[in-house]
């Protein structure tokens, strides 16, 4: 309550902070708290639960400035948090997939007992806790397990060494790139340059990469069954590319690696815990280190991809045609965590936006027959100020202070406009013969308008109308 007391004392309906900036210190002081032992609550019961909701769309509502009648829904919709239950399920799967890869954990004999459990009648009319319920569902998944986190079974010397890395020296804005690599490999007359990439097919659950020895000219690429990122195969691709270095039995070799994945290459620069508790760039770490015993130097580069330069188009043909007609990877590869996230995130979507489209059936209709689709961004941004989104807000949630919603809400007696036409918002804004400065608003709309008659619904999609909507508004003194 402290927190919501907070945004609510920064902010008001013409005046006060963003609508970004009060989200930022709802994320940070306000949702943390419902956050925090989600996964322990989510038993409670749905009364106990319901007050944490209303806290949630109080929070909301100051937010937005709307007025209390706006639907819980549309509040959602508008601000992208999901509702807390659906959150909850999110925060659990995340926790779970974090500590399933360390089998020595407490948790997970919790968890069998706890499974052996379920069939006695005590969790006939109970809620399951939601940690079950998630291991249940990832327990076919060929994830990563080890006895301890790969850190700490690492020799510490692998873990602070430096791979000499490069991703500065080439821009994907650079004019003719291509030429600049190619200079830069005569710059440096490596005695070899291998080229690397990777390919991922979403729809078909496959992906794949190459390596390509342009040197002696040798080639060859492998397809992975598993569901795995696009980081996933690029970092793979280098791993593949350094053991063949080593088989090889190079000595006193400048080797240069090539690969069009930048935040691959990134991962192997930083010695940062999330990068050094990854087993495949550990392994990259020991075989690179085998190299240096060899005398052999060294360097990954970063390179823009699809720019033309023939080695990184040679191993991106590879890789993709290694999609179809490679051979299976021999090596075992496990199902990549952000892959199951992001599942996992667009599944609470969708659960949202069947929710969100169901209520909008009876409350919020006109709302949500002109929004069907989950949206990837906020329909405000940093060039809008706090009294603007707020007046655009309710004309979009349909819920403001004109004569008919007045009159629904028993604050009014009739929901007559002073002119007698009934009030809804198109006819206060677009239709009332008391509007002083309605042609000189059509004259502004008409460049940015392709067609006309207009409502006020189609005003408040369009951000430049927006701004022109609001101008009128505030020139007219119409109440919203």
């Amino acid at each position: 309550r402290v927190g919501i007391n907070l945004i609510n004392s920064i902010s008001g309906v013409s005046w006060g902070a963003h609508p970004n900036t009060l989200l930022n210190i709802y994320k940070a002081v306000i949702r943390s708290h419902f956050d925090y032992s989600g996964m322990l609550i989510n038993t409670a019961s749905d009364t106990r639960l319901l007050k944490l909701d209303i806290l949630q769309y109080r929070s909301l509502r100051i937010i937005l400035g709307q007025l209390r009648s706006s639907p819980k829904h549309i509040l959602n919709f508008e601000t992208l948090e999901l509702p807390l239950k659906l959150r909850r399920i999110y925060l659990a799967s995340k926790y779970y997939l974090k500590r399933k890869h360390i089998i020595r954990l407490d948790l997970h004999v919790q968890l069998r007992k706890n499974l052996a459990l379920q069939s006695k009648p005590y969790y006939n009319n109970k809620k399951k806790p939601i940690l079950l319920r998630i291991s249940r569902k990832f327990e076919h998944l060929n994830l990563e397990t080890s006895s301890t986190c790969p850190y700490f079974e690492t020799n510490y010397s692998y873990l602070i060494s430096s791979l000499v890395c490069d991703n500065t020296t080439f821009k994907k804005t650079d004019i003719c790139v291509e030429k600049a690599v190619q200079d830069y490999v005569h710059t440096e007359h490596p005695d070899l340059c291998i080229y690397t990439d990777g390919s991922v097919d979403k729809e078909k659950q496959l992906s794949s990469f190459s390596v390509y020895d342009e040197t002696n000219n040798k080639r060859w690429g492998f397809k992975i069954t598993e569901t795995t990122s696009s980081w996933q195969v690029e970092i793979l691709a280098i791993k593949e590319a350094i053991k063949y270095l080593i088989n090889e039995n190079f000595t006193d070799k400048k080797i240069i690696l090539l690969s069009d994945s930048k935040s691959a290459v990134e991962s192997l620069k930083t010695n940062s815990w999330k990068n050094n508790n990854n087993t495949i760039v550990i392994e990259i770490k020991q075989l690179y280190h085998e190299l240096l015993l060899k005398e052999n130097k060294v360097k990954i580069i970063w390179i823009p991809g699809h720019q033309g330069i023939k080695g990184n188009e040679i191993a991106d043909k590879i890789a993709r045609e290694s999609l179809t007609n490679g051979e299976n990877y021999p090596d075992e590869v496990y199902v990549s965590d952000s892959i199951i996230l992001n599942n996992i995130q667009k599944e609470q979507e969708i659960k949202f936006m069947n929710w969100y489209l169901e209520r909008g059936i009876t409350i919020g209709k006109e709302f949500c027959m002109g929004n069907k689709i989950y949206p990837q961004n906020l329909w405000f941004n940093e060039t809008m100020w706090r009294g603007l989104i707020v007046t655009v807000g309710r004309i979009r949630c349909g819920h403001g202070l004109w004569p008919t919603y007045l009159y629904k809400m028993g604050m009014k007696n009739d929901p007559l406009c002073t002119c007698g036409e009934e009030g809804t918002i198109d006819h206060i804004i677009l239709g009332c013969t008391q509007r002083t400065y309605l042609d000189n608003f059509y004259k502004k709309l008409k460049p940015h308008v392709v067609t006309f008659p207009i409502n006020v619904a189609f005003l408040t999609s369009d951000k430049i109308s927006i701004k022109i909507l609001y101008s009128y508004i505030l020139r007219e003194k119409i109440s919203i």
